[in-house]
C-alpha cells in the first residue's frame, strides 16, 4: 500500500537554491517507482528561499549600519588629527608600504592604520562629474581581483584606446603607481578625504650605498624588500629636505637595516650626497621652452588633456604621449638632484621654467605665469598636462637643460566659430582620453593666443577583403 513519509534530501541546484540545504518534502513509498513528489518539492524550496533571504537581509542590515557609524566615527577623527612633522632626530613607527631601492622607499605612520583600514572597507557611492589628470579619486586598487580593496588616489594619466577609458592612479597613501585602472572602478571622493594631505613619505637609508656606485642591482632591492618583510620598523630621522628623509631604520633584526645590507654584500656603506644641483642658477634663468611649429593646413591626430570646447581647451599629439611617461622619471632623476626654487623676486619671474612637485613621486614641467601669494603661491602653467596650477614655492625646483630637449605636449587650442556654439554637437569631443583629428585654420603663440582648429572624428579603418565579401554574402 501507498504511504507517505518525510525523506531528508538535498535540495542545492533545485529550484533556484545554490545553498547546500537539506529539506525533508514528502516521499511517496510502495509505488514500482518511488519519487519525490515534484509539486510539494518545489513549494518547500521556495518558502524556504524566502525565509532564508529575509533572514539575511535582516542579519546584514545591522552589520551594514554599524560599519557605516563606525567609518563615519573614524572619518570625523581624522579631521582632528595631528600629522607627523618628522623633525630631525626625531623616531617614528612606520608600515613600508612601497619599495623602489634603497634610496626611493615609502613609509606612513601607524597612527593612521585606522583611517586607511576605513577607506579600504569603504562604500564608494558617487562616480566623478568629469575626470582630469592631477584630480584626487577613489578607487579600486585591486581592481584585477574579485576582493575589492579601495584607496586615495590621484590621476596621473588617462588613456581612451579602443573606446575604452583606463587611468594611471597614483596611491597617495602607499606610493605606488597602479596602471590601467578602468574608469569603472573609480569613484568621486568625499571632501573630508580630498583635504587630507598624502600619508606615505619617501625616505631614503642613511649609510646605504650601491655597491658599483652608480645603482642598486635586483639582488639588493629584493635583500632590502627582505629585510624590511611586512613588520612595522622604526625610523630615526637624521635629515630632511623638502621631497624626502634621510632615515635610520629598524625592525626586528638583529642591526639597522643598512649594516645589514652591508654585512651581506649586498650593498656597501658609504655617505649619501646631498641631493643639489651641479648648474648654476644662472644657467637656468636663460633656458626656455622650445615649442612645436605648425602651419596653417597641418592635421594632426591628438588627444584631449582638459578644456572646454566652447572657451580653449588643450590636447597632445598621440605619439608623444609615450614618451612623456618613459621621460617622467628623468624629470623625478633631475628635479630631486636640484635647487629648491628660493622665495626671491629675482628667481620667480614669470616666464621661468621649473619642475613643479605634484606629489611624492611625479615631478612636471612647468612655466611661471604669476605670484598669486608673494613669496609663498605661485601660479604655474604646466606645459605637458595643459593645466594652470597653484603650487607653493618650496614644491618647485629650478630646471635643468638636461629637460629641455624635448619640446612641450600640450597644444593651446580653440574651436572655429561654426563648431564653437552651442548646438554644434561637437562638445562631446572635449573629454580627456578622447582622440580626434585637428586642422590648424589660424596659428596662435604658445600659451599665449590658442590656436583657432578645426575638429574632425578619426576615420574608421576599411574592413579587410574577406569581411567585406562575408557581409555582402
Amino acid at each position: 500500500m501507498n504511504s507517505v513519509h518525510p525523506v531528508t534530501t538535498c535540495v542545492k541546484g533545485e529550484h533556484g537554491m545554490n545553498d547546500e540545504v537539506f529539506l525533508s518534502p514528502p516521499y511517496v513509498l510502495g509505488r514500482k517507482e518511488d519519487t519525490i513528489n515534484t509539486a510539494y518539492l518545489g513549494k518547500f524550496v521556495w518558502y524556504f528561499g524566502v525565509w532564508l533571504a529575509e533572514r539575511r537581509l535582516r542579519a546584514e542590515i545591522p552589520a551594514t549600519a554599524m560599519l557605516k557609524k563606525r567609518q563615519l566615527r573614524r572619518m570625523e577623527e581624522m579631521e582632528h588629527l595631528t600629522f607627523t612633522e618628522f623633525e630631525v632626530r626625531s623616531s617614528h613607527w612606520v608600515h613600508v608600504t612601497h619599495i623602489i631601492d634603497p634610496m626611493n622607499f615609502f613609509v606612513r605612520p601607524i597612527k593612521y592604520s585606522h583611517f586607511i583600514e576605513c577607506i579600504e572597507r569603504t562604500y564608494p557611492q558617487e562616480k566623478p562629474y568629469s575626470l582630469n589628470t592631477c584630480d584626487y579619486v577613489l578607487f579600486n586598487v585591486e581592481w584585477a581581483n574579485k576582493s575589492p580593496k579601495f584607496a586615495r588616489g590621484q590621476v596621473f594619466y588617462i588613456s581612451n584606446a579602443n573606446d575604452v577609458i583606463t587611468c594611471d592612479v597614483m596611491a597617495v597613501d602607499y606610493g605606488n603607481l597602479v596602471q590601467g585602472v578602468p574608469l569603472c572602478h573609480i569613484w568621486r571622493l568625499n571632501e573630508t578625504c580630498r583635504t587630507l594631505p598624502p600619508l606615505a613619505v619617501k625616505c631614503q637609508l642613511i649609510f646605504c650605498y650601491p655597491k658599483n656606485g652608480k645603482e642598486f642591482d635586483r639582488n639588493a632591492i629584493e635583500a632590502f624588500k627582505y629585510f624590511a618583510g611586512n613588520e612595522k620598523a622604526k625610523i630615526i630621522v637624521e635629515s630632511k629636505n623638502a621631497g624626502k628623509l634621510t632615515v635610520e631604520m629598524y625592525n626586528s633584526g638583529p642591526d639597522d637595516i643598512s649594516t645589514l645590507l652591508a654585512m651581506t654584500d649586498y650593498t656597501r656603506m658609504g655617505y649619501v650626497e646631498p641631493t643639489v644641483s651641479k648648474i648654476h642658477n644662472d644657467m637656468n634663468k636663460k633656458l626656455a621652452y622650445a615649442f612645436r611649429q605648425y602651419r596653417v593646413g597641418q592635421t594632426i591626430h591628438v588627444k584631449v588633456l582638459s578644456g572646454d570646447l566652447y572657451k580653449t581647451f588643450y590636447v597632445g599629439e598621440v605619439h608623444d604621449f609615450q614618451t612623456y611617461r618613459h621621460e617622467l622619471e628623468n624629470f623625478a632623476h633631475f628635479a630631486n638632484r636640484g635647487d629648491l626654487v628660493k622665495p626671491l623676486p629675482c628667481e620667480l619671474m614669470p616666464g621661468t621654467p621649473v619642475f613643479v612637485k605634484e606629489n611624492e613621486v611625479i615631478y612636471n614641467r612647468g612655466i611661471i605665469k604669476e605670484v598669486t601669494v608673494p613669496f609663498v603661491v605661485v601660479y604655474v602653467h604646466l606645459v605637458d598636462i595643459g593645466r594652470n596650477y597653484q603650487a607653493p614655492v618650496y614644491h618647485m625646483r629650478h630646471m635643468v637643460r638636461e629637460c629641455m630637449d624635448m619640446p612641450p605636449i600640450s597644444i593651446f587650442c580653440r574651436a572655429n566659430e561654426r563648431q564653437a556654439q552651442y548646438n554644434s554637437g561637437y562638445a562631446r569631443f572635449i573629454q580627456p582620453g578622447n582622440e580626434f583629428l585637428i586642422t590648424f585654420e589660424k596659428l596662435g603663440n604658445e600659451y599665449n593666443i590658442p590656436h583657432t582648429v578645426f575638429i574632425s572624428p578619426l576615420q574608421r579603418r576599411p574592413a579587410p577583403e574577406a569581411v567585406r565579401q562575408r557581409r555582402r554574402n
